[in-house]
């Protein structure tokens, strides 16, 4: 089980007794170096945590956070001000076009043509780390294990590539690369 997390949607949160999460569906993540990630995406009620923002405290309805496991070790990762989900929601971590970090560090295999975003710090890119797949979700996995520092990149499994959607236009079948 998952420890509640600390911030909802980048501002802090404080847990109403013990929230229990909904489980939702998970994935196998394979790292590059062999070892195996499982993610488990949560989903958590709103209403069971006292939020600093008071217009989001005020919504009815969930968030979710990612939960990963390796061994005995466990990270929760939630979604901050941007595109990822991160060990640090309350740090803006850039998203910059995969297209730019071509050739420096070594490249996930992506499902999608589109929407392929790398994430840095600082100026710095984040090492990727491996993916995999839910039925909902291509993930991708970047930062350092040994430090923590993790950013997750998920891409909908359902939704339409851009260029999928130009070629279909235009009469043409793509595919992902």
């Amino acid at each position: 089980m998952f420890p509640p997390p600390s911030t909802v949607c980048g501002f802090a949160a404080q847990p109403r007794g013990n929230p229990v999460p909904r489980t939702g569906a998970s994935a196998t993540i394979s790292l590059r170096d062999g070892r195996v990630v499982r993610a488990t995406f949560l989903r958590w009620n709103v209403a069971d945590f006292e939020i600093a923002d008071s217009e989001l405290a005020a919504l009815a309805g969930w968030f979710h956070t990612i939960g990963l496991e390796m061994d005995a070790t466990r990270w929760h990762l939630s979604q901050g001000d941007g595109v990822f989900w991160t060990t640090r929601p309350k740090v803006r971590i850039d998203a910059v076009l995969a297209s730019e970090v071509r050739g420096q560090l070594n490249s996930p295999k992506w499902k999608r043509r589109s929407d392929r975003f790398w994430p840095h710090l600082a100026g710095v890119p984040f090492p990727f780390l491996g993916q995999g797949s839910s039925e909902e979700h291509y993930v991708y996995l970047f930062g350092d294990i040994v430090s923590g520092e993790l950013a997750a990149h998920l891409d909908g499994r359902d939704t339409q590539d851009v260029e999928d959607h130009y070629d279909e236009e235009a009469g043409r079948s793509g595919s992902a690369v």
